[in-house]
């Protein structure tokens, strides 16, 4: 199986080890898992997007992270970080360090032969956590804590309302909880999940294994009760429709499918000046990813506490 490498100087005998661990099956299996014992090999569509995952995220999370949570010079920990890709794109953004944690014992080794890869050992850190409901950090230590493309792989709601809270337990009065890249669970299916009515019938998808989508409304109740509060967009070239505009590059497309495009943007617009404003819920909270980003405001005396 051929795998791209990403773009740029790579140490190319840390990337062929990082390449060897992705045909072993790393990346593929988002379960913890001792060794590849019982995992299967990528698909050669997912082996490309494994080995050009660090490409896929400048495009698509990066600049969100940039406009609206300001990245820049910050400590960041990464919760549920796979193989790797997006805690290299946050330093080439202007990170200060970036410290994953996985729960999936292959996916960290790759990860870790990607960082070496990509020569960056002196600045991200991974770390093989089997239990992330119980995270090896201290009480108000990280900066920011960034959740990508991970809650839909944990199907159980009271189990993702514990790893939330966990999560913004480290983060720092004033630091920012990040999700982002999991399906909408406003949608009917899933772009994580081969069942078309997943979200329709969650708990059901659920018993069966399957992925869910995340909604703005499930994550705003696990953390308004502990002081979270939503950010704002930080000016008009961090609105959600102009990043997706961006994102579908859809300048100089003609012909019925620039009419569909339109039709879809207008429909956003009419949402978020009519639902959005009746719902008081952010345009976020209908696109097909959430891109969400709160603030640690723990209430006066108090502080938060994992439920286990």
């Amino acid at each position: 199986m051929h795998l791209q490498a990403e773009q740029g100087s790579l140490n190319h005998q840390a990337w062929q080890t990082f390449c060897e661990l992705v045909r072993q099956g790393a990346g593929v299996s988002d379960a913890a898992q001792a060794d590849s014992s019982g995992v299967p090999p990528p698909s050669p569509a997912d082996a490309a997007y494994l080995t050009d995952l660090v490409n896929h995220h400048r495009t698509n999370i990066v600049p969100f992270l940039v406009e609206r949570c300001g990245i820049v010079g910050k400590s960041i920990l990464e919760f549920g970080s796979g193989t790797g890709g997006l805690s290299i794109a946050m330093i080439e953004a202007g990170a200060a360090a970036v410290t994953g944690v996985e729960p999936n014992r292959l996916n960290c080794e790759a990860s870790n032969w990607r960082r070496r890869a990509h020569g960056m050992a002196d600045r991200v850190r991974f770390r093989y956590v089997p239990d992330t409901s119980h995270l090896p950090f201290p009480d108000d230590s990280i900066d920011m804590c960034v959740c990508n493309s991970v809650l839909q792989y944990v199907p159980d709601r009271r189990l993702r309302r514990t790893l939330l809270t966990e999560m913004y337990r480290v983060v720092k009065p004033g630091g920012i909880l990040i999700v982002s890249g999991s399906g909408n669970g406003v949608f009917p299916c899933g772009p994580h999940t081969s069942r078309w009515w997943s979200n329709l019938a969650p708990d059901r998808a659920a018993r069966l294994g399957d992925n869910r989508g995340v909604t703005y409304w499930e994550v705003q109740r696990a953390l308004a009760p502990l002081g979270a509060s939503l950010l704002p967009p930080a000016g008009r070239d961090d609105h959600a429709l102009a990043r997706w505009r961006r994102r579908l590059g859809t300048r100089g497309i003609t012909g019925p499918r620039a009419g569909a495009y339109q039709l879809v943007f207008a429909a956003y617009s009419l949402c978020e000046a009519t639902l959005c404003r009746w719902l008081d819920a952010p345009i976020e909270a209908f696109m097909p990813y959430v891109e969400l980003a709160f603030r640690k405001h723990p209430p006066r005396g108090a502080r938060a506490t994992c439920s286990r």
